[in-house]
């Protein structure tokens, strides 16, 4: 078989093809022939060296993947021989809220990832996805997808219809967050930085796209594009420095003072340093009631739940 290897901060080029036998599952694992993996913004981050959590020295890349059960380990009771099965990015994170450094293990960073012919996966890491999905659609999902789907889905207040969504930039998560939106029947507008990316972004559908380079008090157009009243609900996945979007309060409906003090409880996906991630709250309620949330990575059960089934 053959997989490929790489090392935190040496680039694309140092993307190193090696081939060694096909790994035998040892209790509760399976052999998973990996037919699809897909390429996210973290992946990239270990590639330049800006990604803060732990890497394995030598480590396959991708943390999204899909594939067949072609080898079951002794004591499985969640898996069969052929089934079509995607790995999730956290996989000590079953269910529940983050639990920490304990719950941190990443596919793809600290343990091997997918971007290889065949992968060993204990039974608790892989969700079975639905026959109308094929590989690479269930392999774009874990990661970006479910981020999405929960930031418009979870909480106490999901999205309705009728309702104005912002995405904020044109990367994987704002990508899949107003294609869900827009199936919600909601209004969407979108940031980007170029003329040709808002072109391609109204070609999929959004009603609204602002040029945050050609105009760079963008929150106040959104306005403007609201009549004032601001949107319901911001979807931003950011690289781990909150200065860039302390302006996002300004096109919120309510205190904007709410909305400010909210930005301290996001628990971010590039976090700077471990005391930080761990010590972020996941919830903030604003002033008027309405909830900010954040997601670090899916968990195993978001997996399951919310777009693998």
């Amino acid at each position: 078989m053959k997989s490929y290897y790489a090392n935190k901060g040496t680039g694309l080029a140092s993307l190193t093809m090696k081939e060694h036998d096909i790994p035998v599952p040892g209790p509760h694992e399976v052999l998973v022939r990996v037919r699809a993996a897909s390429l996210n913004y973290r992946d990239l981050a270990i590639l330049w060296g800006t990604y803060p959590l732990p890497i394995k020295p030598d480590g396959i890349p991708l943390a999204d993947g899909a594939g067949e059960v072609m080898v079951t380990g002794p004591g499985i009771t969640r898996a069969r021989t052929g089934g079509r099965v995607a790995a999730t990015p956290l996989p000590l994170w079953i269910d529940g809220p983050f639990g920490g450094w304990d719950y941190a293990a990443q596919i793809g960073g600290s343990l091997d990832g997918l971007l290889t012919e065949y992968a060993v996966l204990h039974e608790e890491w892989i969700v079975h996805i639905p026959d109308h999905l094929s590989f690479e659609e269930a392999a774009a999902l874990p990661t970006a997808g479910i981020a999405a789907w929960n930031a418009l889905t979870g909480g106490s207040r999901p999205l309705q219809a009728g309702e104005t969504v912002l995405t904020l930039g044109s990367g994987g998560v704002s990508l899949f967050a107003f294609q869900f939106a827009k199936l919600f029947g909601a209004h969407i507008i979108v940031t980007t930085s170029s003329e040709d990316k808002a072109q391609r972004l109204k070609a999929l559908g959004a009603d609204e796209v602002v040029n945050y380079r050609t105009t760079p008090n963008w929150h106040e157009a959104v306005r403007e594009l609201t009549a004032g009243r601001g949107v319901d609900h911001v979807v931003e996945s950011i690289d781990g420095l909150c200065a860039g979007f302390c302006s996002h309060w300004h096109i919120f409906r309510g205190d904007g003072g709410g909305f400010r003090r909210a930005l301290q409880a996001l628990a971010l996906i590039m976090a700077q340093s471990r005391e930080s991630l761990m010590r972020t709250p996941k919830v903030t309620t604003l002033s008027d009631g309405r909830q900010k949330r954040a997601m670090v990575c899916p968990s195993a059960h978001l997996c399951a739940q919310q777009s693998l089934v």
